[in-house]
């Protein structure tokens, strides 16, 4: 810590999925410029046939940053956020100031934090990040004490504060996924952590089932609080009946002494490319499960833009490859019973006008 005090920068923390390339990694870098955002966009077909690039956030970004003709930080962030639909918040860094702006319509949040002194300034999606770096800084006498969520639109410049806002009027939205497994369970959007947005989640689809089970139990650390929430309003106890094997990343390990025999509800945050949740029912087949029922807090099937439009993304979704065969969701999972949240129930669960939610 004590090495990079002095310094600045930015950095991007991605989970590998599916599909990820050389063209999605950040921070990138363009016209003397250094850019990292959380990619996502909903017109990324538009700019693959304008640019003849290829399914990428990252790159698409770069194309406008290159066809820029200013060379204001603003003038590039708002010609940014003019031209792509669903672009979320970006960091940029020229030379030593960095700069960053949270999307216009408030799809996902922004935090900013300031040290007691003012010599160090930090954005960052998630705001338990700020007790992370205190902790670093315990042996400095120094911590961010000074946190707050950027307005939808607000452009800053580290050090300086507030530079400019971009305003697409009053249409804010809160992104769906950011409540069900995007979000760290430890962050919050104004007063609602995720954790009780997770919660309330879980039991959203307890109120909604059937399902006759002897435990609840969650398939990854994101779904956690909806396995608890299903076993509040259920009633069904709630046990840890998977865990990650430490000698083999990819591989899951079910609790015999939890599963065996018993009848499952398995609750995660999504079915994206559904690998996860297909290792997780092999591995509670193999202890002995009599029967495994899927609740997911997300929305099933997702717009294909949520998946980035990728023909090789949408190739590795679950919906995309169950389309090839005419079996039903449960047949190809091979699972006694699927559910989902549709839109307006998940808009309920997490407290927000079904308008305002963001798939």
């Amino acid at each position: 810590m004590e090495s990079i005090m002095p310094t600045c920068g930015i950095a991007t923390v991605q989970r590998a999925h599916d599909g990820l390339t050389k063209d999605e990694i950040q921070p990138n870098q363009v016209n003397g410029l250094s850019f990292a955002l959380d990619a996502r966009i909903e017109n990324l077909r538009h700019f693959v046939k304008e640019f003849h690039i290829s399914y990428s956030t990252v790159q698409a970004a770069s194309m406008i940053i290159k066809q820029s003709h200013s060379k204001s930080i603003q003038d590039i962030v708002f010609g940014l956020y003019e031209r792509i639909e669903g672009f979320p918040s970006i960091v940029m860094q020229s030379g030593r100031d960095i700069y960053a702006a949270r999307n216009p319509q408030g799809y996902t949040t922004l935090f900013k934090g300031e040290s007691m002194n003012g010599d160090i300034d930090v954005v960052s999606t998630e705001p338990f990040t700020m007790n992370a770096i205190n902790t670093e800084l315990e042996n400095y006498d120094n911590e961010i004490n000074k946190v707050r969520e950027l307005n939808p639109g607000e452009l800053v410049k580290l050090g300086e504060g507030t530079i400019g806002r971009f305003d697409k009027g009053n249409n804010q939205f809160f992104c769906g996924q950011e409540a069900t497994h995007f979000m760290h369970t430890c962050s919050h959007v104004g007063s609602t952590s995720a954790y009780n947005m997770r919660k309330s989640i879980g039991r959203g689809l307890a109120k909604r089932s059937s399902y006759d089970a002897d435990v609840v139990i969650p398939v990854n650390d994101s779904s956690r609080p909806a396995a608890l929430g299903y076993s509040e309003k259920s009633g069904i106890p709630f046990e840890e009946g998977i865990m990650a094997d430490r000698y083999f990343d990819s591989f899951v390990l079910a609790l015999e002494a939890v599963v065996k025999e018993k009848s499952v509800i398995a609750i995660t945050d999504g079915v994206r490319s559904g690998n996860e949740l297909i290792r997780a029912i092999e591995a509670l087949r193999r202890a002995g499960t009599n029967k495994v029922h899927v609740a997911t807090e997300n929305v099933y099937p997702l717009p294909p833009w949520a998946c980035d439009l990728s023909p090789m993304r949408l190739g590795r979704t679950l919906e995309a490859r169950r389309r090839e065969t005419d079996e039903t969701v449960e047949e190809y999972l091979k699972v006694d019973g699927f559910m989902s949240n549709t839109p307006r129930e998940l808009a309920d669960e997490i407290g927000i006008p079904l308008n305002r939610l963001h798939l």
